[in-house]
């Protein structure tokens, strides 16, 4: 799909009716999977309501005004709450040189870790937008391993394609392809670099699950530094 924002829609679908922000520190990715949750709607028919479809599916990457502009309009958003922000990061992120090395991106889809625990407690489970980092690896609330296959099909969560419409999930909390909870977290001990992961995370702390977001520019040097820190760097 080529971005069309003033092309003519389809008469039955001129507004997300059952549109809600986005959750604190949800990404964006993960709010569309939300959005065409809760109206049946396929990634292709969402395509053609907003005029636009992103490659490969990837919602987290940079989206242009228009496009935000089509969807406050479609989901009757008088203004963008504050959680609008964050859903920006990623997309931000996306638009430096090669973004594949930080997005994390397995077999050329868009792909997310994830923490068992965040999604056993969440009212309405969700994606955090640090899931998607290519080199965070545990949980900023839970200092967890985050998960990266099914524990029952061994399949990756995917968001190429609209996990909660004709699939076996009916939350975020699901395994897509076999319906098994994606809150339960693995049995055997898992090793990995916590010092990287709390310096990762204390570059990010300036935004963390608040409701900011670096602009364009803060997001060159936030993707440097990043870049520095996972190749053993220190700041």
């Amino acid at each position: 799909y080529k971005a069309d924002i003033y092309a003519k829609q389809p008469e039955d679908a001129k507004r997300l009716w059952a549109a809600k922000p986005p959750l604190a520190g949800e990404s964006c990715a993960s709010w569309v999977q939300r959005l065409c949750g809760d109206h049946h709607y396929s990634f292709p028919l969402l395509g053609r309501i907003l005029g636009f479809f992103p490659s490969r599916g990837d919602w987290d990457r940079y989206l242009d005004d228009a496009v935000w502009l089509r969807l406050m309009e479609l989901g009757d958003f008088s203004e963008p709450t504050p959680t609008f922000e964050q859903t920006l990061l990623l997309g931000n992120l996306s638009r430096v040189k090669d973004p594949g090395d930080i997005l994390r991106i397995v077999d050329g889809f868009p792909a997310y870790r994830w923490c068992p625990f965040c999604l056993a407690h969440d009212e309405i489970p969700y994606l955090r937008w640090y899931w998607r980092l290519n080199h965070v690896q545990e949980c900023w609330v839970h200092q967890a391993y985050l998960s990266e296959r099914c524990i029952v099909c061994d399949r990756v969560l995917y968001l190429h394609r609209a996990r909660l419409t004709g699939r076996c999930a009916v939350s975020l909390s699901e395994c897509a392809d076999c319906g098994m909870s994606l809150s339960v977290p693995e049995r055997q001990q898992v090793h990995y670099d916590r010092e990287l992961q709390q310096r990762l995370k204390s570059l990010f702390a300036p935004w963390g699950l608040s409701y900011a977001a670096p602009d364009f520019d803060e997001s060159i040097i936030l993707a440097a530094k990043y870049r520095y820190i996972v190749k053993g760097g220190r700041i």
